[in-house]
């Protein structure tokens, strides 16, 4: 027993020898942790383009990788030429200890493989937005690069034409916040609309970019000023303002923390237009002002975009638990008339959870009141008290309550019907008024008014 344990202590001796000579071994030849945690070698195409750039760079880089549009990638590739073979282009900062910021590379097909063909720099610190379009409709795209500098919300604009074997630079002098792509003009062909929030150097704005006729240069083909006290876009929508005119709907948190609506579209003349904002001092008040980030949306599924207007309920009997409720006008913005026309009411749940669209015939003579202590809203009469001089209203009689519940708590025996169900909870109502009351509502139309969050 004596050998064999001596015999065993032996053996283990010799196997922390052997696995300290492969690590020595291992770190005299390079391999270390960061090696076995790299992904494997690409193969291919790809393989190809990764060769190029390291014979390009000639040295240490970092790949650099757009932080927002649809190509998030380092090196996109792309049949830029029309030509039914991929080109590239890749993003790398060079590590050479400067701040020579970032260079855009341009990798071409050849009989021998594919090359760098030209290289552009741009002193910028990160790559934003990557845009690919055929400005000028002759086969071949344009790239758009925008570039973060010294601001996120301010970032400079490069454009890029390709023609095989060649890249150049286009002129474009240009700075924006936000650049979007939509068919504006209703031309069947994608355009480009750079908003620009309000900075010490240029004002707030909206741009149409074109291409010049020499297919050189970039230029601003129609301006709209926008509202100078908007500091970030909250969200960008493009759709429908009438059944003929398209056009953008800009909702921006401004510096008072509101969210307002400006919508952006062509005249017939081909000018750019933002009939919501005025520089005039005494109109330029958005009648779009609201204090709740709601978002412009076509909240009656009709195909036009609708703007929410705050609309104030009233009530003066409110408990300690009771707060009342918003209610919006989602309205359509009439060109002709230069109005915002009410498409429907709604009142807004406190939890962001839904809207509950008002019937016609309550306009005026209802309020909504939010329970926390139950998480229900009640819909009462508005009770109007007229006297020689004034109006007064007192709340009256509860028409409707809504409820959420969680999922495991609702029973019908509570005396509630469920209108839906979802993300755990369930909505549902109980009906305090007769067939025969004028403010009587029917399941049916509790059902189809009840607009759930989710769902849009």
């Amino acid at each position: 027993m004596l050998a064999k344990s001596k015999f065993d202590h032996f053996l283990k001796i010799i196997c922390v020898v052997v696995v300290c000579a492969v690590l020595c071994s291992c770190s005299m030849t390079g391999f270390n942790s960061t090696d076995i945690m790299r992904p494997p070698k690409s193969t291919g195409e790809r393989a190809e383009i990764e060769s190029a750039i390291e014979t390009a760079v000639n040295g240490d880089y970092t790949l650099k990788y757009p932080q927002s549009g649809d190509y998030r990638s380092s090196v996109i590739i792309f049949d830029l030429d029309n030509d039914s073979d991929n080109e590239a282009i890749a993003f790398v900062s060079k590590d050479t200890g400067d701040a020579a910021g970032i260079s855009l590379l341009f990798i071409n097909k050849t009989e021998s493989g594919y090359k760098c063909i030209n290289e552009f720099t741009v002193a910028a610190a990160e790559v934003d937005k990557v845009t690919i379009i055929d400005m000028d409709n002759d086969g071949t795209k344009e790239l758009l690069i925008g570039w973060s500098v010294y601001s996120s919300q301010i970032k400079t604009l490069t454009a890029y034409s390709y023609n095989s074997p060649a890249a150049a630079q286009l002129i474009c002098e240009e700075t924006y916040s936000e650049l979007i792509i939509a068919d504006i003009d209703s031309d069947s062909e994608d355009d480009v609309l750079l908003l620009s929030l309000a900075s010490a150097e240029k004002p707030a704005s909206a741009k149409l970019i074109k291409m010049s006729e020499s297919s050189t240069a970039l230029y601003s083909a129609t301006t709209a000023a926008m509202n100078a006290d908007a500091i970030k876009y909250s969200a960008l929508s493009f759709g429908k303002i009438n059944d003929n005119v398209s056009g953008y709907f800009i909702d921006a948190i401004t510096v008072d923390s509101n969210t307002q609506t400006q919508v952006i579209y062509l005249d017939e003349s081909g000018a750019l237009q933002n009939p919501l904002f005025s520089t005039d001092s005494e109109s330029a008040a958005n009648p779009t002002s609201r204090s709740a980030p709601i978002l412009s949306s076509d909240i009656d599924n009709d195909g036009i975009m609708e703007i929410p207007i705050p609309n104030r309920l009233h009530s003066n009997s409110l408990s300690e638990n009771e707060a009342l409720c918003d209610m919006y006008d989602w309205c359509n913005y009439n060109i002709y008339s230069n109005s915002l026309d009410t498409a429907m009411s709604a009142v807004y749940d406190p939890n962001g959870k839904f809207y509950f669209k008002a019937p016609e015939n309550w306009k005026d003579m209802f309020t909504a009141v939010y329970d926390s202590s139950k998480n229900s809203i009640q819909f009462k009469k508005l009770v109007k008290e007229l006297s020689s001089d004034s109006v007064t209203t007192s709340d009256g009689d509860i028409i409707l309550e809504i409820k959420a519940f969680k999922e495991d708590e609702f029973s019908s025996d509570l005396g509630y019907t469920q209108i839906k169900r979802s993300s755990g909870s369930v909505y549902a109502y109980k009906i305090y008024t007769s067939d025969f009351d004028e403010f009587y509502i029917s399941q049916k139309n509790i059902t189809d008014s009840f607009i759930l969050l989710d769902n849009l």
